[in-house]
């Protein structure tokens, strides 16, 4: 009798979710944005997590946003690598590059590092600052940095 109540009991737990719970969202791998580039200059690719709730540490650094269940309850998504967003996001676009004949390597930043320490860490890889392709290109609360070296 307790199995049968219990068993019920998970299966309305299950069916009231909505089917939200768990998901994760795959960034790694490749894109199809295509990027005009006709040097031999290697690029270097930084990206860095500046959401206020990852800074705060609120979120984890894998955190890719929420995901409503069909009665609206909200539900984390992760990256599917277990990797911060960051990260994958670096990822994505260095072997993007690196597909279309273009050289180019991942700098993985801290997403807890002030401007300046950005700076210097890149700098400190040889990239001179007038080598800088953009300071701040931020998509969606990730401030992406591009180096040609």
């Amino acid at each position: 009798m307790i199995k049968k109540f219990v068993l019920r009991l998970g299966i309305i737990a299950l069916l009231t979710t909505g089917c939200a719970f768990g998901q994760r969202i795959e960034y790694r791998g490749v894109s199809d944005f295509k990027f005009s580039y006709s040097g031999k200059e290697r690029f270097t690719v930084a990206v860095q997590d500046i959401r206020s709730y990852i800074i705060n540490s609120d979120k984890k650094l894998t955190f890719v946003g929420l995901s409503k269940s069909l009665y609206g309850i909200p539900y984390n998504v992760n990256t599917k690598s277990g990797k911060p967003l960051a990260d994958d996001f670096g990822s994505l676009i260095s072997e993007t590059l690196n597909r279309q004949g273009i050289s180019a390597f991942q700098v993985k930043l801290n997403p807890f590092m002030k401007e300046k320490e950005v700076k210097q860490t890149l700098l400190s890889r040889r990239l001179s600052e007038n080598s800088l392709i953009s300071e701040k290109f931020a998509v969606a609360f990730l401030s992406i940095h591009m180096f040609k070296s």
